[in-house]
């Protein structure tokens, strides 16, 4: 009895570590981070574009379909990076505004093409000096240096397949 007692009494004792709290975990998130920067980038964006009516999502979708022509719905969402439902929202409400037009296409009556109108022709040019001083100035905000980082980090991640990890 003694011997166990002896070698109770000179084992050190096991602690465990301390746990940190867990929004400490979340400190310096990736994710969170990239969501902060989107949206403090985004709101400045959409005040500077907020006087031709459109926010920075929606110029950019103008932007994209102007640059691929008369793309449908499934060319759109894998160049875009967002789900369907997301896409076809945002066709609606610039169609609805008359700055797109959705139609079927020539070829296959299933499928849809959407081009801009004359209108969103329109806000896309004007939209365009507009969009230039924001990326002049969140540039100069960031740094040349971390805004090419950041871009080529962007692109990195979203040519990844979805769930990937190196």
């Amino acid at each position: 009895m003694s011997q166990r007692h002896t070698n109770a009494r000179t084992r050190a004792p096991t602690t465990p570590e301390p746990t940190p709290p867990v929004g400490a975990c979340f400190a310096g998130c990736l994710a969170t981070s990239a969501r902060m920067l989107d949206r403090a980038l985004t709101a400045f964006y959409d005040e500077a574009l907020r006087p031709l009516g459109v926010r920075s999502t929606q110029a950019a979708l103008l932007a994209t379909i102007d640059a691929m022509g008369a793309p449908s719905p499934s060319e759109l969402v894998p160049v875009l990076h967002i789900d369907q439902t997301t896409l076809s929202r945002g066709v609606e409400r610039l169609a609805q505004q008359g700055l797109l037009r959705v139609e079927g296409d020539e070829g296959d009556a299933r499928r849809r093409r959407i081009t801009l109108t004359r209108a969103g022709t329109r806000v896309l040019r004007d939209a365009l000096p507009v969009w230039q001083h924001c990326q002049r100035a969140a540039r100069a905000a960031l740094g040349a240096d971390l805004a090419e980082r950041l871009a080529v980090a962007a692109a990195r991640v979203a040519a990844a397949p979805a769930g990937a990890s190196n």
